[in-house]
């Protein structure tokens, strides 16, 4: 079975501000005078990139590598994405646009912006901590190895993708547990295969929400693997 590794992080995240708009990192949004404004979040990612630059000039390449990251754009889409800006968050009080071109070079946001970075109450780092808590409590209990902890071990992991669903590692650490309560009752007459059904699903999802996570992809071989032995067993007995 293959090792479990915590893929997490937590970031109160920057506010910027600008005339009546400000962008949160976090959240990703972009709000105008309190209210949301809907823009896409590739457009949120040049955004703040800009802001995060302010005064200095964003190149081309760097805008691109914010917002697509490695898929492959020509600059017209990027322009695309600058002149839906320009329209949306319009020119500084004196007249001047926010966003300026710098001919062969990028783009520059020249007006005034603020920016805060946010700091979380102790009751909100506590809520952000739990499922993390619930995490390395599920991954103590598989890595004991033994009967009794197999079921805690589900039920913390279960905890954790209650509170982040797409969190790769809390999948895995799911099916290492689900196909643990398999393997316990592996020589029985009638093994849990609803158990490695739901580990296969789990190992699957947390490959789908990160097909770069290695132990994501161990643990998906290692459940099917298990699954093919099960469904030869049952061959065999019907061929008795």
């Amino acid at each position: 079975m293959s090792s479990l590794g915590l893929q997490c992080g937590v970031s109160s995240g920057t506010v910027y501000s600008f005339g009546p708009f400000q962008l949160d990192t976090r959240s990703r949004q972009l709000t105008r005078d309190g209210e949301r404004v809907m823009i896409s979040d590739r457009h949120v990612s040049v955004l703040q990139h800009l802001l995060a630059n302010a005064g200095s000039i964003a190149s081309k390449d760097a805008l691109i590598t914010a917002a697509w990251e490695d898929v492959a754009v020509t600059d017209n889409s990027l322009e695309q994405v600058v002149s839906a800006l320009r329209r949306l968050i319009g020119d500084a009080p004196d007249g001047r646009p926010r966003l300026e071109t710098v001919p062969r070079r990028g783009y520059r946001f020249a007006g005034e912006v603020s920016r805060v970075v946010r700091r979380e109450s102790d009751q909100a780092l506590e809520a952000l901590l739990s499922p993390h808590r619930a995490w390395i409590e599920g991954r103590a209990a598989l890595e004991t190895l033994a009967r009794d902890q197999i079921i805690p071990a589900r039920d913390a992991f279960e905890l954790v993708l209650r509170s982040d669903p797409d969190q790769a590692s809390a999948h895995v650490g799911l099916a290492n547990a689900c196909v643990m309560q398999f393997e316990m009752t592996r020589a029985d007459e009638s093994p849990d295969v609803a158990s490695l059904a739901r580990a296969a699903h789990h190992a699957r999802e947390a490959c789908r929400l990160d097909a770069a996570y290695a132990e994501a992809w161990a643990t998906l071989g290692f459940v099917l693997g298990q699954s093919g032995a099960v469904r030869t067993r049952w061959r065999r007995r019907g061929a008795r």
